[in-house]
């Protein structure tokens, strides 16, 4: 599929509303893979470019903010529900988000990764 990017499905608003939706999101879309990653990033286009070398298969950006801290927040939440969640899909996030600087764009997006083995 590549990436996905449904407008009607990119949450916004303040992390504390949306992140009850985006937590079943993330249940959602675990069951369908092996393998899935959750990120941040602001270029979701560049972003993808480089994660499918990486031999991921799908990439599904989910929540859409101005606020550099409400996406790492976000970011964080869904990353430790990833590592605590018995999802047939393990997690492939190494740290609990939050790193690299991304600091003075427009927009964040928090997406996640899906790959099968």
């Amino acid at each position: 599929m590549g990436l996905i990017r449904d407008k009607r499905k990119i949450w916004k608003g303040h992390y504390s509303a949306v992140i009850p939706y985006l937590r079943r999101a993330l249940g959602r879309y675990a069951i369908h893979y092996d393998a899935i990653k959750i990120g941040l990033t602001w270029n979701p286009d560049q972003r993808w470019d480089k994660h499918k070398r990486d031999g991921w298969e799908d990439m599904v950006v989910i929540y859409r903010t101005q606020s550099e801290a409400n996406a790492v927040d976000l970011e964080k939440e869904l990353i430790d529900q990833s590592w605590s969640k018995p999802y047939f899909a393990r997690s492939e996030n190494l740290v609990g988000g939050g790193g690299g600087s991304r600091s003075g764009h427009d927009w964040y997006y928090v997406y996640i990764l899906g790959k099968w083995n």
